[in-house]
């Protein structure tokens, strides 16, 4: 999969967005295990979060200046939305 991601920027991008969406799957499936951890899952989660905001600001600013490879930008921005868009969904299942 990595070798699809020829800028350097995608592949950083695209491995934080699955290294983080594999913490906040593995703490929303503890948090549904044990109820009383909610507090300690939501730090890493908001630190992901906010992690994953400046990604998608960075694959933008990525996308806008190398436009030539817009299949491959586009993909990386797809990969970082929908990762936030896991993440908000976690959040408002445990709450």
């Amino acid at each position: 999969m990595m070798s699809y991601f020829t800028h350097k920027l995608n592949r950083i991008a695209v491995r934080i967005t699955l290294y983080s969406f594999s913490l906040e799957t593995v703490l929303f499936l503890v948090v549904l295990a044990v109820e009383t951890i909610t507090v300690v899952a939501i730090i890493p989660v908001l630190i992901a979060a906010l992690l994953n905001l400046i990604i998608l600001i960075v694959s933008i600013l990525n996308t806008l200046v190398n436009y030539k490879d817009f299949e491959e930008n586009i993909s990386t921005l797809l990969m970082v939305l929908i990762n936030i868009a896991i993440g908000l969904l976690y959040q408002n299942l445990i709450n």
